[in-house]
């Protein structure tokens, strides 16, 4: 007969196996699955774009050191908050869900013929009139496409994918455009002012990395993670995630624009805006982009899209842009005169084109004096410099300085042509595009001197295992 005290043993045997389990986590039948890969979701969303990738993402470093993925330097990844908040349909992300993010614009209507800068810049479109489909999600029978210039195209798993397939960085600029927001066809649901959208753009940045790492089990366990620094990049990366770096691409930083010549800018306001940009994460940042300002002159626009551009300019500067013929090899985009398309000159009535001078087109505005003080206040606070948009006058300036300083970050698209320093205005023996923007000289016996290419990718090399990137295009 089994005594009393041995059936209070038995009897617990269950209850402390039951504890054992839930303490580790488990299930007393399912204690040995394997648990949820840490780039898998967690907590996805109950409805939501499927991924098509299966596998883990690359980790660790090189035999020598070095990270390794692909690079998009030029991402605007928060669009559709700029441009007064309805030109670009559609979100990155949503906590209700994919059907609330991917929707159209209000101002598209019922079958898109209102949506008159979509039908313009359609890339495949076919007048202002051109009409599309205005259910996106789940259809998604007309937008996004590559064609479609206002319709989102980075929701976050789309971007999700990017990644899982071995893209590594990403530069995210922050984007705005203040004459398209100003237009009379636009009902805004959001400020124009540059500054304004840029801290909206970071702002929803920044909610996005929470956002993913709440579908991934909490803070810094996601996959999107904001960069601040080369060493956090470098950390990100060989943790096999995605490193973010914030850029700002917007048309008058900081307020610098102009009228007729005249700069509403002055160095203090340079000098907060820099430290502004700087303490909300901005780390790489263009001085000027689409239109003349304070800060620089601009790299023409070409063909049609230069003509509307061009009156941009006008509607923003009080002048058309000032042409004139190009003296060297390096030049921008040849100008385009004539007749202002129809819709575009009811901004304009009574204005007509300048006539310009045969081509090779350069702009006459370069880097301003105050443009090298912006310059080297962003040297200063260790930015990242992009030069896309920059005429050849202010390019090839912009370059003499950082080269003069032995500056290596700057950055800029290279085109699949081949010619990106050739359009760029640059010379093919100039390196573009840099990782670490600090390394501003070296000291030998207690002297300073400047620090030349090979001492730079000798210490970029002890300090993070690689080199500068380069890209040697030929000029033709």
């Amino acid at each position: 007969m089994t005594s009393p005290h041995r059936r209070t043993r038995r009897g617990l045997g269950p209850f402390v196996l039951l504890l054992l389990v839930a303490l580790l986590g488990g299930s007393a039948t399912g204690a040995g699955a394997d648990p949820q890969p840490w780039y898998e979701q967690s907590d996805p969303l109950p409805e939501d774009s499927e991924l098509g990738v299966t596998g883990a993402p690359s980790t660790g470093t090189g035999p020598k050191g070095e990270v390794r993925g692909l690079i998009d330097a030029h991402t605007h990844l928060m669009s559709d908050e700029g441009f007064g908040g309805d030109i670009v349909c559609g979100k990155t992300f949503s906590e209700l869900g994919i059907e609330d993010a991917l929707t159209d614009c209000h101002s598209h209507g019922s079958d898109g013929r209102t949506g008159l800068i979509e039908n313009v810049t359609h890339l495949e479109g076919k007048g202002p009139l051109d009409p599309h489909d205005t259910d996106l999600y789940p259809t998604f029978k007309d937008a996004p496409t590559w064609s479609s210039l206002t319709h989102q195209q980075m929701y976050y798993r789309w971007v999700e994918r990017a990644w899982r397939g071995g893209q590594r960085i990403m530069v995210a600029d922050t984007v705005n455009n203040s004459v398209l927001c100003s237009l009379p066809t636009q009902v805004n649901t959001s400020s124009c002012n540059d500054m304004d959208v840029v801290r909206r753009q970071v702002k929803k940045t920044k909610e996005l990395e929470a956002f993913v790492d709440a579908r991934h089990g909490g803070p810094g366990k996601g996959w999107f993670r904001i960069a601040y620094s080369p060493e956090e990049a470098r950390r990100y990366v060989e943790q096999g995630k995605m490193a973010v770096i914030l850029g700002m691409e917007v048309s008058a930083p900081f307020g610098c624009g102009m009228t007729l010549g005249v700069s509403h800018c002055s160095k203090a306001k340079i000098d907060a805006g820099l430290d502004e940009a700087k303490e909300l994460g901005i780390r790489s940042m263009y001085l000027c982009h689409k239109f003349d300002n304070a800060l620089c002159g601009v790299r023409f626009d070409s063909g049609t899209q230069g003509i509307v551009v061009n009156v941009g300019n006008f509607l923003t500067t009080g002048q058309f842009w000032q042409v004139e013929r190009c003296r060297t090899q390096l030049h921008d985009n040849t100008v385009e005169g004539g007749v202002i398309p129809p819709k575009v000159a009811e901004l304009v009535p009574g204005q007509v084109l300048p006539i310009y001078p045969e081509g090779p087109h350069c702009n006459r505005r370069g880097l301003t004096s105050l443009g090298e003080y912006a310059l080297r206040g962003m040297m200063d606070r260790d930015l990242m410099v992009e030069i896309d948009h920059q005429s050849v006058k202010a390019a090839s300036r912009t370059m003499e300085i950082l080269e003069s300083e032995a500056y290596p970050g700057v950055i800029f698209e290279p085109l699949v042509d081949g010619q990106a320093l050739h359009r760029a205005g640059l010379p093919a023996r100039r390196v573009h595009h840099a990782v670490r923007p600090r390394c501003r000289g070296v000291r030998r016996g207690g002297a300073r001197r400047a620090a030349g290419p090979a001492e730079v990718r000798r210490r970029l090399r002890l300090r993070h295992g690689h080199e500068r990137l380069r890209r040697d295009a030929a000029a033709p």
